[in-house]
């Protein structure tokens, strides 16, 4: 199933940390804010109606605020609908 985010929206799979060792983590403590990007939109208009172009590309790894965003399930991953003010930093390597 191919999904496109509409304007300034941005489809992300959240990530969870590893397991460390022999030591599992319990799952309430393997979610993070941390979420790699598989699909962005188009972009935001301004008020004088020009398109503002995204920042963000597929693939990146990204820092997200908690407790925001549209969970979704997509081919069986939980994945995030997130708006692009969402997103505070990019992780360059993750």
């Amino acid at each position: 199933m191919k999904i496109k985010p509409l304007a300034n929206r941005i489809l992300v799979e959240k990530l969870e940390r590893e397991k460390k060792g022999i030591i599992e983590i319990p799952a309430p403590f393997r979610e993070t804010n941390l979420a790699r990007i598989l699909e962005v939109g188009a972009g935001g208009f301004s008020k004088k109606g020009s398109r503002i172009p995204m920042k963000f590309q597929a693939g990146q790894t990204v820092f997200y605020k908690r407790f925001t965003g549209i969970e979704i399930e997509v081919e069986e991953r939980d994945c995030l609908l997130l708006r692009d003010n969402d997103i505070l930093l990019v992780v360059d390597n993750p």
